[in-house]
Parts: C-alpha cells; structure tokens; sequence
C-alpha cells in the first residue's frame, strides 16, 4: 500500500533539515520520498492521500526507558524518596502482580504512548510476553527486556530473559526487539552481572541498566567496591556490549569518558528524576564528550505520565539550568534527542528516528492551528516550548496509520481503562 502525506511542514531530525510545503511518499510500510511535491517522482496515484494542513511532520518519537506495566501504579506512592517509594510501595504491589495484570496496562499505556505521539518505547519489566503479545496487537514498535535482579530464582529469571529473546527477538515484521537487563549495579552481583553479559553476548544482545541514578548509589558501590557504578560495570565486561544506560545523573568525569570510549548511550528522564529527588543528569556535558543521549519518561509510578513530549521540555529546560548557559540543550537537539537519539540508543538508527528515504515510515503529525502556535517561528522551537499532546493527530508505525483525530485505532482504550480500574484492587 502506498500513502502520500502532503501540505506539511517536514522536519527529518537527520541534519536539521526542514522542508516546508513537504510531502512523504510511503510505500509497503517505507519512506519511498521525502521533499518537496512539485519534485515527486512521477508514478502510479498513491493508494491513500493524507493532508497535513500546513502541520508538522516529523519522526515519531523513543521513550528509550520506561517500565510500561508501571500505569497499574500511577499515582501510588508519590512524593517519596526512591529507596522508600521502591521498598514500601512499589515492591510489595508488584509482588502481588498476577497474570493478564501486565497485559491489561500495557494496554492503556501503549493507548498513552500513541496519543503522545510514542511510536518506539523501551521496556523494561516483568511478565514481558504479555507486553509483546500487546506490542504486536497494537502495531506499535517496541523493545523489550525482563528486569534482572539477583537473589532466589535468579537461574529462572535470566532463563526467562532468554526465551523472550528466542520467542520474539525480530518478531512482528521487525517491531519487537528484545535486549537483555542489569536492573542495576545495587540489585546484582559480580556473578549475575557475568551471566548476563555472557548470555548476551551468546544472543548477539544488547543491554538495558539503570546506571548512577542517585547519590546513594554511586555512593554505596564505592563502599562496596571503590568505583563508581560505571566504572564497575566496565570492569565486568559490560561495555563490552551495545549498552542502553538510563538516568546517568551522578556520573564523574571520568565516567562520562567511559561512556563515550565504549559507545554506552545514556537516557535522560527528567521528570522522574525531578520527582523523586534524584538529581539532574550532566546532559550537555555528555554531548559535549561526544555520548549519545537520548529521553525517557521511566515508569507512569515516578513520573506519572508517557509524554514524551513533556521530556522533550524538561530536558531543554534544565539542560539550560543546570548548566547556567541558555545555549545549552538548544530545542532543536532536545527534540533530536527523543527522536534520532532515542532510536540510536536503541539499535534502530538505521531503521527510524528520522525521516529518510529506506527507513520505516514511523511518524506523527501535529496540528499547527491553535493560538499557541501563532506567529510561526522556528518549528522545532515551538514544538519543544509550546506544543501540547492535544496537537498530535496522527501517529504512524510502519505505514500504519494507528492513531488518528485522536481517536487510538488498534485498541479499546475505554474497555482497556476499566479493566485496569479492577486489576488494581488486589494491587494495593
């Protein structure tokens, strides 16, 4: 099938490329054409026409870190410290998480994810083939990791981790990836942290952790090992592998080096950070180092919302702050950095993040005719500072139209949103 998406103001996010009055040619799930209308080639009347109205287009965008089925727990346990909220809220729910509860929230998030404009989240959990199973109902793209701790039934758990990796690893036209997970250098071992890395490299996998999120953390591997979180990571083969590393807040110069040597790529997730206290990540030192970062929203729990829109803001806004310098974590590479950056730290820069010729159509279209948006300016600017989630109407995976008017196509979300009312009546 072939759609033409017309009359838009297109931004690739590939080279801080704009082309105003763009069209995008879409062929069997590609992007065919990317320019200007009076330039496409000519060829057969496409199967479908999408008028953007004078809109914007750009790529859909990568929440690269969150905990999906974490929506069953949206708005529990707030404004705690992250060992208390962790220890005296969220464990024990989890704990009595049973099976279709992970199925049922990753519904209503995926739901959240695509009115938002999310066309690619990385998750993090457990039950994780409820979530994949829901992944590829919903059309959505999406990568998948069971978190890995130590203790009683660690054998289970990584044995787990690899038949998600073998059952849906490239399944769903190519939609579902699967990595592998350190939950963190404070819920591990020296043995576990070996397993994984050997049984990731046994799968050709990548690997998600949480790295240096909280002073307490980089301050208690000191105590136990007399390094930092990264630097122990490091010495245990991890960076040895392609590597998702999330929050990255307390991390010293030295880390940041390590980071940008072995290629790690950080996720910046600013509003959880802000709620629980936990710091702000050097965001503009790592880029100047030359790491990757890309944005998350982490978990509906810490955060509470999947708007990555809302990310894209923070993320400029204390960027700007925390280094003192308004030319710091400038709109533009804020919005690259929950794009591109977000599809990168991923493995999948070659397959979307940008708007270019060969890459899956995975796009969104936002609405430029409320108040906010007048006078136009700079585009990217006035996407990161004044857009709302109200203005994205439509999201695309894959060609695939899954969100439109907004109106979420490919799930029920008011049947979805009853069902989670009773799931969590024996969560807490």
């Amino acid at each position: 099938m072939t759609t033409l998406i017309e009359n838009a103001h297109i931004l690739t996010m590939d080279n801080r490329r704009e082309i105003p009055n763009g069209c995008v040619l879409v062929d069997d799930g590609k992007i065919a054409y990317v320019g200007r209308r009076t330039e496409l080639p000519q060829r057969a009347a496409p199967d479908a026409v999408l008028d953007g109205k004078g809109g914007i287009l750009l790529p859909g965008f990568v929440n690269a870190h969150t905990h999906l089925a974490m929506t069953l727990l949206r708005g529990y346990g707030s404004d705690l410290n992250l060992q208390d909220w962790l220890t005296k809220k969220i464990f024990p729910a989890e704990d009595r998480l049973q099976t279709g509860d992970c199925a049922t929230a990753a519904r209503v998030g995926i739901a959240e994810c695509l009115l938002g404009g999310t066309t690619t989240f990385s998750d993090m959990y457990m039950f994780m083939d409820e979530t994949a199973r829901v992944v590829r109902e919903s059309g959505i793209r999406a990568v998948l990791c069971r978190g890995m701790t130590a203790g009683d039934g660690f054998e289970e758990r990584l044995a787990d981790a690899t038949r998600l990796y073998r059952d849906y690893h490239g399944h769903a036209d190519g939609r579902i990836s699967v990595m592998l997970c350190i939950h963190a250098e404070y819920t591990n071992t020296e043995h576990t942290v070996r397993r994984i890395v050997d049984e990731a490299g046994r799968l050709s996998a990548g690997i998600h952790v949480h790295l240096a999120e909280t002073r307490a953390e980089v301050d208690g591997c000191r105590q136990r090992y007399g390094v930092t979180p990264a630097q122990w990571m490091d010495n245990l083969g991890v960076f040895a592998r392609p590597v998702t590393a999330a929050h990255t807040v307390w991390l010293s110069d030295g880390d940041i080096q390590i980071l940008a040597e072995k290629g790690v790529h950080a996720v910046h997730n600013p509003a959880s950070n802000m709620k629980l206290a936990s710091g702000v990540a050097p965001v503009q030192r790592m880029l100047d180092a030359g790491v990757n970062v890309a944005l998350g929203t982490d978990g509906a729990s810490s955060n509470n919302t999947l708007n990555m829109l809302r990310e894209t803001q923070l993320a400029a806004l204390l960027g700007k702050l925390s280094a003192m310098d308004p030319t710091a974590v400038d709109a533009y590479t804020a919005l690259q950095m929950a794009t591109l950056g977000g599809a990168r730290a991923l493995g999948l820069g070659d397959v979307c993040g940008s708007i270019e010729v060969g890459k899956d159509a995975d796009l969104i279209l936002l609405d430029t005719s409320k108040p906010w948006w007048a006078p136009r300016h700079e585009a990217a600017a006035q996407i990161v500072y004044a857009a709302s989630t109200e203005d994205i109407t439509m999201t695309m995976v894959r060609g695939r139209i899954l969100m439109q008017n907004r109106q979420v196509k490919t799930i029920d979300v008011p049947a979805a949103m009853e069902q989670m009312q009773t799931v969590t009546q024996h969560l807490y």
